[in-house]
């Protein structure tokens, strides 16, 4: 229904912290930080600035990582022991990690 009402011209203010989300149904998206609007800026602009991640963690951080290398997929452990993966490929095909 947003999407219908802004698609006919109205101005909607939504509040969120996804952003993937905000961007299928706005236009323009305008970041506050500390109650200030610190950044305004086109969904298709925000789009072209995001970084894609795969994130993930299991019991076995050591040799998944191993694993990943064999599949020449780079990763790293972020600063929670997560594993992160920013390959494009990867990210579109997730399923690819269990071949």
């Amino acid at each position: 229904m947003l999407k219908i009402l802004a698609d006919n011209g109205m101005t909607i203010f939504l509040s969120s912290h996804i952003l993937a989300e905000l961007a299928k149904i706005c236009t323009k998206i305008g970041i506050i930080y500390q109650g200030i609007l610190s950044k305004e800026l086109k969904t298709t602009v925000l789009e072209k600035q995001r970084i894609k991640k795969l994130i993930f963690s299991n019991n076995n951080l050591c040799k998944t990582i191993q694993l990943l290398k064999s599949k020449k997929i780079s990763s790293r452990l972020n600063q929670v022991n997560e594993i992160e993966i920013e390959d494009a490929n990867v990210i579109a095909n997730p399923a690819e990690l269990y071949k």
